[in-house]
């Protein structure tokens, strides 16, 4: 059965894929060099073959530099991919098509047959050099719609650790974010079915300019494993109509400086008016994210329509010596307060005029390694184990009623981008 959160994301992609129906289709194939995969790809007639990624990028952007409406999709195999000469890292050219849409997707195995992005994963190895985010969209392009879907980003390789403790030395490790969308001038950008993990300095911030006041941002069925600060939820320099967080795991996210003082303590951040109309929060799992699981420093008067919907929550302030199930779904100043609150699923129900609804708070009991330890000194928390390294297996919450939450192994998108209804 489609769960609710699911279904009605599944109905605006609809809409956001009407808008590039009508548009010629052209298909990319990247695999690994001897695979059969590649093989495969060579059979089925598509606009290219390329062993490397970077490649395929840089084919599609000549593409969809052309005139006319076309939709471009660069499918992926599954397999490592290093980057240009092992750099570690990937850019699209710009691209001034606002009739095109641009379809990253990874986690292709079976000869192209299938899609699974969290079993046949699509690896983007980056390098302990890494000079910049794992994907970029270069400066002032412009698409109608933008889809990124089915890799695997861990930044470990660039990242530095303590050798005695694990902890991560921030100052050390590399200050890009993992994508970079360079005020990416669109209708709709997709960020689904990703794994990103081990990020020093945030996963991404969904900046673009909306081409219209229907602009939307969906970030679905994601993972944000071990991260700093991983993301503010915000638009460019004018609000898209909307931006929907749904169903993704946010698990073990840490704040930028590991003290109760620290800016950007938060999983996500949440941003005024000037980032959309309306912010849909929906069919989350959030849990152990050190710092709080949502930060809100805007004065309720200027934050957009909310809604905080069906989301399941434990154990998201750590940092503040609270264990509490609910603790720390809220943290926040809220203006001109000098320290931060620790809000509970209660008082964000009774002191906010948010739609709050259908969330709960329990111990999803998943099995994973914290690596954390706290200490209190009055109202000091010390914290041990500073994001230390996770590797990737696919957290499944032994709590069976906290599987119908978060990520899932399957994939949200199908060959092509479109939504999988099933």
């Amino acid at each position: 059965m489609r769960s609710m959160h699911a279904t009605a994301w599944l109905a605006s992609a609809a809409i956001a894929l009407l808008l590039v129906g009508a548009s010629s289709a052209e298909t990319i194939y990247v695999a690994p060099k001897d695979s059969d995969d590649y093989a495969a790809a060579q059979e089925l007639g598509g606009a290219a073959v390329e062993r490397s990624f970077h490649k395929g990028l840089t084919r599609a952007a000549e593409l969809l530099n052309e005139p006319g409406a076309r939709t471009v999709s660069v499918l992926v195999a599954q397999g490592e991919y290093d980057g240009k000469v092992g750099l570690g890292i990937w850019e699209v050219p710009t691209i001034k098509n606002r009739e095109g849409a641009l379809h990253l997707l990874g986690g292709y195995t079976n000869g192209f047959e299938r899609r699974d992005p969290f079993g046949q994963l699509t690896e983007l190895v980056t390098s302990p050099g890494r000079n910049g985010p794992f994907i970029t969209l270069e400066k002032n392009s412009e698409l109608e719609q933008v889809i990124i879907s089915g890799f695997v980003m861990d930044a470990y390789p660039s990242n530095a650790y303590d050798r005695k403790t694990d902890s991560l030395l921030r100052d050390r490790s590399r200050t890009y974010p993992m994508l970079a969308f360079e005020y990416l001038k669109t209708n709709s950008l997709v960020i689904a079915d990703n794994v990103f993990i081990n990020g020093p300095h945030g996963v991404f911030d969904p900046l673009i300019v909306p081409l219209s006041p229907e602009a939307t941002v969906d970030i679905q069925n994601n993972y944000f494993l071990n991260n700093i600060k991983p993301m503010q939820i915000g638009a460019g320099i004018s609000p898209v109509k909307e931006v929907r967080l749904s169903g993704n795991t946010f698990l073990l996210n840490w704040p930028y400086n590991p003290d109760t003082t620290s800016s950007n303590v938060g999983a996500v951040s949440l941003h005024n008016s000037g980032s959309s109309d309306h912010l849909l929060i929906e069919g989350n799992l959030f849990t152990y994210n050190v710092g709080g699981a949502l930060q809100h420093d805007w004065p309720e008067d200027r934050m957009p329509e909310v809604t905080i919907r069906d989301n399941w929550f434990y154990q998201n302030a750590t940092l503040f010596g609270n264990d509490g199930a609910d603790a720390g779904v809220v943290v926040g100043k809220f203006g001109t307060n000098p320290i931060y609150m620790v809000l509970d699923l209660e008082t964000l129900e009774d002191d906010f005029d948010y739609t709050v609804e259908g969330n709960v708070a329990g111990d999803p009991l998943l099995e994973v390694n914290l690596g954390l330890t706290t200490s209190e000194d009055d109202d000091d928390v010390k914290l041990s184990g500073y994001a230390p390294r996770m590797r990737f297996e696919i957290p499944t919450p032994g709590d069976e009623d906290a599987q119908a939450y978060g990520a899932k192994s399957g994939s949200i998108l199908e060959p092509g981008g479109e939504p999988n209804d099933e």
